[in-house]
C-alpha cells in the first residue's frame, strides 16, 4: 500500500474507525518514521477537530433526557457492566460510510469554507478602508473646487490669523468671499486635541457679540480646514477667533483663544 493510499485511511485512523488489522498495519507504518504519513496524520487530526463545526445540529427527542436518566440509574446497579462502550465501537456500529461522509464534510469545512470566510472578512475590511479614502478625497476635491471659485471672485478678501495663546507656532488664513458670503478657514500647526475637545470658530461683532461659526479638527500635522456661510443679516464682524472647546462645541467661548485676526 502506498502513502497516498494510506492517506485515504488516515481520517478513519484518527477517528478509531479502522478494524484491528488495518489499524495495526498503519501503526507499524507510522512507527517506521514515514514523514509523508506523519504529515497526513497531523492533517487528519486537524480535520477531525473541526467536525463539530461541520455537522448540522439535531434536535433531540423530547424523551431523551428521561431515557438517559433511566439508563444511568440502571447502569449504576450493574457494576459489572461498563457504562460506556469501548473506544471507537460507536463509530464502527454507525458504519464506515457514515463516518467517511462526516469526515469529508469536516474536510470541506476546514479546507474550503473557513479559508473563504477569512478571505471575505479581509476583503470587507479592505473595501471599507478604500471607501473611507474615497470619501476623504471627495471632500478634499469639493473644498479645492470651492477655493478655486473663491480665488476667481472680485470680492475676495484675505485675513491672516496669528497665535492668540500658548501655541506660538500656530497660524491660519481666512478667505472671505463677500459676494457669496462663503468663508473658508485654513489652519496650520495647531496641536491635535483629544476625543473630548475640538476647535471652534467665532465671529465677534462690533457690539461684542460672540457668534459660534462651527467646529473643526486638525490632522496629525496640525492642519485644519473649515467652511462656513455667513448669514446675510449678520453684519459688523470685526474679529475672527479660534478657541478650544468641549466636543460638540459651546454656545459661548469657554476655552483659550488659539488663533485670532482683526478683520
Amino acid at each position: 500500500m502506498t502513502c497516498d493510499e494510506r492517506r485515504d485511511d488516515m481520517l478513519l485512523y484518527v477517528a478509531d474507525a479502522l478494524d484491528r488489522g488495518e489499524r495495526q498495519s498503519l501503526d507499524a507504518h507510522l512507527a517506521s518514521g514515514c514523514p509523508r504519513c506523519a504529515g497526513h496524520l497531523v492533517e487528519a487530526s486537524s480535520v477531525l477537530g473541526h467536525l463539530p463545526l461541520a455537522l448540522a445540529p439535531v434536535e433531540p427527542p423530547p424523551r431523551l433526557r428521561e431515557r438517559l436518566v433511566q439508563r444511568v440509574a440502571a447502569d449504576r446497579k450493574r457494576s459489572s457492566v461498563t457504562m460506556f462502550p469501548a473506544r471507537g465501537s460507536w463509530l464502527i456500529g454507525w458504519g464506515r460510510p457514515a463516518v467517511t461522509a462526516a469526515l469529508a464534510a469536516g474536510l470541506l469545512y476546514a479546507l474550503v469554507v473557513l479559508p473563504l470566510r477569512e478571505r471575505q472578512r479581509a476583503l470587507d475590511a479592505e473595501l471599507t478602508a478604500q471607501q473611507r479614502t474615497i470619501d476623504e478625497l471627495r471632500g478634499e476635491l469639493v473644498a479645492a473646487r470651492s477655493a478655486i471659485d473663491m480665488l476667481a471672485s472680485r470680492d475676495l478678501k484675505l485675513a491672516l490669523l496669528a497665535s492668540g495663546g500658548p501655541q506660538a507656532e500656530a497660524w491660519g488664513r481666512l478667505l472671505r468671499d463677500e459676494r457669496s458670503r462663503v468663508w473658508q478657514l485654513y489652519t496650520f500647526d495647531l496641536q491635535p486635541l483629544g476625543p473630548d475637545r475640538t476647535y471652534e470658530l467665532w465671529f465677534i461683532t462690533d457690539d461684542d457679540r460672540k457668534i459660534p461659526a462651527g467646529t473643526f479638527d486638525v490632522d496629525a500635522a496640525g492642519r485644519g480646514r473649515h467652511q462656513v456661510t455667513v448669514p446675510r443679516d449678520l453684519e459688523g464682524i470685526v474679529v475672527a477667533a479660534v478657541t478650544d472647546e468641549p466636543a460638540g462645541g459651546s454656545p459661548q467661548p469657554t476655552g483659550q483663544i488659539q488663533l485670532v485676526a482683526r478683520l
